[in-house]
């Protein structure tokens, strides 16, 4: 029997991981209820549950390249994995909600590091005309994973508890990192250049503060401590910019941002990312608290999504080879828009078969866009090029994730004014009208920018990957 090429093993550990640390990333969301109750805290309490692991992505993203070039991205993807897999089993055997927020920080470290390196070495196994055909592969589980998460972690919260959403993610990472040792070749550039402290300071300086102001802004509103975090997050942003173009080893290339396709890509994947994430953390809150379905019941209808998405990603794959990534990604947005209003028609009397139609819908449109975004952000850069592009790609992913489920979190709070969603049981759903507006004026603005693409630089991105 023919052997595997190399770069189809790389790509399918990589496949792998990250529909796990998707799937890490958004189970949680089924079993907030749960944990809540669990731990006697409101539910809005535990939104720092996903928030630290945002956070700890955001924070863990920048240096991915450097330590990837540093000690090589074999050992570093391997050791970011079993670190993954022990922190999720602390997270399970957490005795209070103070030591589950701190693991869920750890964790979120180590997921940091795993996605930009590992695309990094699918990347540079792949020829540049291969990248849209492989991301259609490839970033299906980020599609898909989302979609299961609600399912799997409401059977699991139902059926079991809450604990084994997170104790299952430790032997698939186990797993992972030993195929990673067998089978990954090392890959290790000859200059070892010294990290930007400065540059890694005042970024996750930026952030800590950033993300701060909008998990207390719902709850203490909008007053002069806020402004003042707020203009020393802008200043400390602006020395971060002007340290990282005077620095020989910057943090962050922003050369890369002199591309003006990369720069749209990364706006196009912010907008997209704040609002498909931002959905699924107001869904599942929605389809339990106001419609008053099971978890399991409430995970099988947004699994649906994740069906919609399969369905769809290889057809977003010939569009963007046939018509470039335009036609994809603006009907796509366009369409998760107008799908996403319609979920809030879904009432206890309404018909569940409904529900399953409407997120299966939704599914197909969002699977138009994840692999052509990928593929003009990627596109077009060298090698050694390719883990700051990676990294930077991440960066501005993780950062758009955080800040759509933080908004998400903020206006839901904001409506409910007690910050209590128990009280969300029979409520009128009025309170989830201005976050769910927030989801379609997102993606209906990625649409606009779309549809506004510099029309020279697509068109040598798509022969450059085709």
């Amino acid at each position: 029997m023919r052997r595997f090429e190399y770069k189809y093993i790389v790509a399918a550990i990589y496949a792998v991981v990250l529909f796990l640390d998707r799937l890490d990333l958004t189970i949680v969301n089924i079993a907030l209820p749960k944990i809540a109750e669990h731990f006697h805290v409101l539910v809005t309490d535990t939104e720092w549950i996903n928030n630290a692991f945002l956070l700890a992505l955001s924070l863990s993203i920048p240096i991915s390249s450097w330590l990837g070039d540093r000690f090589g991205c074999k050992r570093v993807f391997i050791y970011a994995t079993v670190a993954l897999g022990l922190t999720s089993l602390l997270c399970a055997l957490a005795p209070d909600m103070q030591f589950l927020i701190c693991m869920r920080f750890i964790q979120g470290l180590s997921s940091g590091l795993i996605v930009p390196i590992g695309m990094t070495m699918v990347f540079r196994a792949f020829d540049p005309s291969e990248y849209a055909s492989i991301s259609s592969y490839i970033f299906i589980p980020s599609l898909i994973a989302p979609g299961l998460a609600p399912m799997i972690g409401g059977m699991m919260t139902d059926y079991f508890n809450w604990r084994w959403v997170f104790l299952f993610v430790t032997p698939v990472s186990f797993i992972i990192a030993g195929f990673s040792c067998w089978l990954v070749k090392e890959y290790r550039p000859a200059n070892k250049l010294p990290l930007d402290v400065s540059g890694f300071v005042l970024s996750a300086s930026t952030l800590l503060l950033v993300f701060h102001v909008l998990s207390v802004i719902g709850k203490q509103g909008f007053n002069w401590n806020m402004l003042c975090e707020l203009l020393l997050a802008m200043a400390l942003g602006y020395l971060f910019v002007l340290q990282e173009r005077k620095c020989l080893a910057p943090l962050v290339d922003l050369e890369l941002f002199r591309k003006k396709l990369f720069v749209q890509a990364n706006l196009i994947l912010t907008l997209f990312q704040i609002g498909h994430f931002g959905s699924i953390f107001l869904i599942a809150i929605y389809l339990q608290m106001n419609v008053g379905y099971t978890a399991m019941l409430a995970g099988m209808i947004m699994g649906m999504q994740a069906f919609g998405a399969i369905c769809s990603s290889r057809l977003s794959v010939q569009l963007y080879e046939s018509y470039s990534a335009k036609l994809p990604i603006s009907v796509g947005l366009i369409g998760v828009g107008v799908i996403t209003p319609i979920i809030l028609y879904l009432t206890p009397s309404t018909p569940i078969w409904l529900g399953f139609v409407v997120l299966f819908v939704r599914g197909l449109f969002s699977g138009l866009c994840g692999a052509p975004i990928q593929a003009i952000g990627i596109g077009g850069f060298s090698n050694k090029q390719m883990g700051q592009a990676a990294a930077a790609f991440n960066i501005v992913r993780q950062l758009s994730i955080s800040l759509g489920i933080s908004l998400s979190a903020l206006l839901l709070s904001i409506a409910i004014h007690d910050y209590d969603l128990s009280i969300l049981v029979n409520q009128d759903k009025s309170v989830f009208y201005a976050p769910f507006a927030l989801i379609s004026c997102s993606v209906w603005c990625g649409a606009w920018v779309t549809l506004y693409m510099d029309k020279s630089s697509l068109l040598m991105n798509h022969k450059s990957t085709s």
